[in-house]
């Protein structure tokens, strides 16, 4: 349940996230463009207005009778026009704008815009929305104070820019409904490994509990039976104590396996890699194991195909053989034989210990390795074992970069094949 509600959660931020690097994204492309379009009609203004000849020759133009040479031209028609103010506020010039005048004659005079290029919006006589982008100057002309507006229409900009703005929305809307998706997908995907991590901890802290309370609940159980007696001796109640060691040695191993683990998994194990003459190596560490084999009518042959030294911490694989060594005797049967072979190449080196036992089913191959998993339960708890070995010996394959894997014996039992690079 806690999985699902981080899962929840993550893919609300990661939708939110997107949201929000749309609509900034939109944000800055929108004002880009502004800037990018009304750039050259700025200029253009900026240059006129900062042009002393040219305006001054204007104002005389314009406030000049009769002149009404824009009069037959048809409304927005033209990009910029001279407007003539006052310094009370009238326009000077209304009858030399001609019928232009029907789309300018809503425009506002404020004398506090000097010098400043804004936009301006208003309506013409036929209730048409207009925009200009405007700056006032002021000039004085033979002792008389005026203020010289000038002003580009920019209604086609504005509806490329509106048009634009449209289509960065639409954009905006199409993609964040696609990242809400791919919010979802990523939010399943990140959170896969993570709730695959949560149950295997759920099922290893479960195992471990169980494995844990069980050799407790006998050792105690035999430890209340010798406070019954209090009379008994030690041969008496030999058995109960006999069984509470066993399982006391039991909880010891578990420990001691749980820190291994717990050690390797947060990369506290030290790897102390030293070359190593493989064969004297091997032949010492299997001559306690093949008398055990001899004891009970099983083969123990080692086959090494290298004189080479090869690199790898000793006392670690040396962990490592004796976990797959105790796996082949438990699990096979008198006649049996077990077979330790290694091989070599330029690049690599291959370590097998295979056996002629009973054998593993192939759906069980891929989950040896799991932590506390057991073919045969009621088996592996008879033989003492807990389910941590080939977990244990995996790791170690791991701390030495190497790959470990379980497969069929093609003469019957089982075969894990190790492969190391060489160092």
């Amino acid at each position: 349940m806690q999985a699902h509600r981080q899962q929840r959660s993550l893919f609300i931020r990661n939708m939110i996230a997107f949201g929000l690097l749309f609509l900034v994204l939109g944000v800055i492309i929108s004002q880009i463009l502004q800037q990018s379009l009304y750039k050259d009609v700025d200029e253009k203004l900026q240059i006129a207005i900062t042009n002393e000849h040219f305006i001054r020759s204007e104002v005389q133009r314009n406030l000049s009778e009769g002149d009404f040479r824009n009069l037959n031209n048809p409304p927005n028609s033209f990009q910029t026009e001279l407007m003539v103010w006052s310094a009370k506020g009238k326009l000077l010039n209304e009858q030399q704008l001609g019928n232009r005048y029907d789309d300018l004659k809503n425009i506002t005079f404020n004398k506090t815009d000097s010098d400043q290029i804004n936009s301006i919006q208003v309506k013409n006589s036929y209730d048409q929305q207009m925009s200009f982008r405007s700056v006032i100057k002021k000039i004085k002309l033979d002792g008389t104070t005026y203020y010289i507006q000038l002003v580009s229409n920019t209604n086609q900009l504005e509806n490329t820019v509106q048009f634009f703005q449209k289509v960065i929305i639409s954009c905006m809307i199409v993609f964040w409904l696609i990242s809400i998706v791919l919010s979802y997908y990523l939010a399943r995907k990140n959170m896969a490994p993570i709730m695959v991590a949560w149950q295997k901890q759920q099922e290893f802290v479960e195992n471990s509990s169980h494995e844990l309370r069980t050799p407790l609940s006998i050792v105690q159980t035999k430890l209340e039976k010798l406070l019954t007696t209090p009379n008994h001796t030690i041969l008496d109640e030999a058995e109960s104590i006999a069984l509470a060691l066993s399982e006391t040695r039991r909880l010891r191993r578990l420990t001691s396996d749980l820190l291994m683990l717990a050690r390797a998994d947060n990369n506290e194990v030290h790897v102390n890699m030293t070359s190593t003459a493989i064969a004297p190596y091997l032949e010492k560490l299997c001559e306690p194991y093949s008398e055990i084999a001899a004891s009970q009518g099983k083969k123990f042959v080692l086959k090494i195909e290298t004189t080479k030294q090869l690199h790898f911490d000793q006392t670690l694989m040396t962990q490592l053989l004796i976990i797959l060594f105790d796996n082949a005797l438990k699990y096979t049967r008198e006649g049996d034989e077990i077979t330790i072979s290694v091989t070599d190449t330029a690049k690599q080196w291959e370590l097998t210990v295979s056996d002629t036992g009973i054998g593993i089913a192939p759906e069980h191959a891929e989950r040896l390795f799991e932590r506390f998993y057991r073919e045969d339960k009621a088996r592996q708890r008879e033989s003492g074992g807990h389910g941590l070995g080939l977990a244990i010996a995996q790791s170690i394959v791991t701390l030495h970069q190497g790959t470990i894997k379980a497969v069929a014996n093609p003469s019957g039992g089982t075969c894990f094949m190790m492969i190391f690079a060489r160092k």
